[in-house]
């Protein structure tokens, strides 16, 4: 649970991976479905999350990643569908 609310809460990029997403589409949901998303990497969840002892925590690890990817790549969805309707009309 610690784990996926500091993803939540503290993990960035969204804007980027949504503009991501509208330049390059599926291709950068499957690369970041290919990512690996940890706390250390995020310069904010490092520094802001009061949850540092769990980082090596493999349950908090998991869901951490989980939860960052499904953020990120559902903001590279809605770019991708920001673009095809940018198309359309």
């Amino acid at each position: 649970m610690k784990g996926k609310l500091d993803a939540e809460n503290y993990h960035g990029k969204k804007g980027g991976h949504f503009i991501l997403g509208m330049a390059f589409g599926p291709f950068a949901m499957i690369g970041t479905a290919l990512s690996n998303p940890t706390p250390e990497k995020g310069k904010r969840t490092y520094m802001m999350s009061e949850n540092k002892a769990n980082f090596n925590d493999l349950e908090y690890l998991s869901c951490y990643k989980k939860q960052a990817k499904r953020q990120l790549i559902t903001m590279e969805g809605l770019g991708w569908a920001t673009w095809i309707l940018i198309v359309l009309l």
